[in-house]
């Protein structure tokens, strides 16, 4: 036997008592957890197989199991030593998939285990934003509880888990972020955009865009349970974005909120804003757009 083909035999030796070479390449228990076939599962851990060993996508059987809400699974495997940090290629974590259903009972699974509260992913979306956008309070306060940042912000926007649940007016998100401290006056992030040289030699003066709050979102919804919340805690009714300086108001008017509108009104917004000029074309323009009556 020659040196290299001894050297080649010892250290492929050296790599499978080690279990690097199945953790590599050893696909079949993340499948079992895809294909959630718990017999498989268990005899593969049986077999000692790696429990954190990846598919392609770099997902683990933990990440399955947390994909598919499945409970027995998750418990299973993270009693078989399953890492709740690991993350796949994109930066997804198990917690990630658990929060995407707001499934509370493997939230607190995998959060006794040791998952990040905090883990980002893709433009940083966080588990709490996650959370907050499916409306389940109890996975948003149990984020809360293991010390999730409430103000945390993705980096693509802006935007934060307040945002993204006054959108959706899940009130009884709103209302928990905003007692354990959300900012209610935050703003996602303003692009500035460079003026541009025309080919006539003019000047093109793009407009800044973002600079949105909670109230823009909840506004453009028309998500009145949610803007009430905001609007009880403190938030600004008469905050302008820099794109068109839109208000609340405006936002609500411009997207057929009018319920949403009214309520600001009775809330007290300022209505010299521009919005009775607004209100008042568009009743003009749905006037116009009225059928003639029958002669």
């Amino acid at each position: 036997m020659t040196r290299k083909v001894a050297f080649a035999f010892g250290l492929a030796a050296l790599l499978t008592a080690a279990g690097l070479v199945a953790a590599a390449g050893d696909a079949r228990l993340a499948s079992a957890a895809k294909s959630r076939d718990m017999t498989a599962m268990r005899s593969l851990l049986k077999q000692r197989v790696d429990v954190n060993s990846t598919d392609a996508e770099g997902m683990t059987a933990l990440h399955w199991a947390a994909h598919w809400e499945n409970f027995d699974a998750v418990k299973l495997l993270l009693g078989a030593g399953a890492n709740a940090r690991a993350a796949n290629r994109y930066g997804v974590t198990p917690l990630h998939e658990a929060s995407t259903a707001g499934n509370a009972a493997i939230m607190e699974a995998l959060l006794k285990a040791g998952a990040n509260p905090n883990a980002a992913y893709g433009s940083g979306e966080t588990p709490i934003m996650t959370a907050s956008r499916t409306g389940k309070a109890e996975a948003v306060k149990l984020l809360l509880d293991y010390k999730a940042e409430v103000n945390a912000a993705e980096e693509f926007r802006g935007q934060t888990a307040l945002m993204w649940a006054s959108g959706e007016n899940h009130a009884p998100v709103v209302r928990l972020l905003v007692d354990r401290g959300a900012n209610v006056n935050a703003k996602s992030i303003v692009y500035d955009f460079q003026s541009l040289q025309g080919t006539n030699g003019g000047i093109i003066h793009d407009r800044p865009m973002g600079g949105l709050t909670a109230m823009h979102f909840a506004a453009r919804q028309g998500a009145l349970e949610s803007g009430q919340v905001l609007i009880a805690a403190g938030a600004d009714m008469n905050a302008a974005e820099p794109q068109y300086g839109f208000t609340p108001m405006q936002t609500a008017l411009f997207n057929g909120k009018y319920d949403f509108a009214a309520m600001l009104v009775n809330k007290g917004a300022d209505v010299n804003d521009g919005s009775l000029y607004i209100a008042t074309e568009m009743r003009k323009s749905c006037d116009l757009q009225q059928p003639a009556e029958p002669a």
